[in-house]
């Protein structure tokens, strides 16, 4: 069930594309401070703190637009969990967690990014 004041069927947050933008869009703008900062040594730890913090509200909407509890942010500091949390985030539609089907755009989302972590896996081992 939602967990949202919305009504059924309309789900708030980011969907999918917005995620990946805004992700992307987060870390450009820490390249760019990095770029930037004179001083090459300490980077800023306010600006990490709060490009951390963007990076977490950023998935908390993605969340709630599959109409999951928000918490799942948490299941990214839990080494292994974080694999699926991150391709849950990615991949899973809006409103995944009422009518729990996967689209056409999911599974090729999922089969990619999952072909990419075994090629990073065997890049590693061998």
């Amino acid at each position: 069930m939602s967990e949202s004041s919305a009504a059924p069927g309309q789900y708030p947050g980011l969907k999918r594309l917005p995620y990946v933008l805004s992700g992307l869009g987060l870390t450009a703008l820490l390249v760019l401070i990095a770029i930037l900062d004179t001083n090459a040594y300490p980077f800023p730890l306010f600006v990490l703190i709060a490009y951390v913090c963007g990076c977490f509200y950023v998935a908390y909407l993605r969340f709630r637009n599959q109409g999951t509890s928000g918490w799942w942010i948490l299941g990214f500091l839990v080494p292994i969990l974080n694999i699926y949390v991150g391709i849950r985030a990615l991949a899973y539609p809006e409103g995944y967690a009422e009518h729990k089907r996967l689209d056409t755009k999911a599974k090729i989302i999922i089969g990619v990014s999952l072909a990419i972590l075994l090629w990073l896996i065997v890049t590693i081992v061998f």
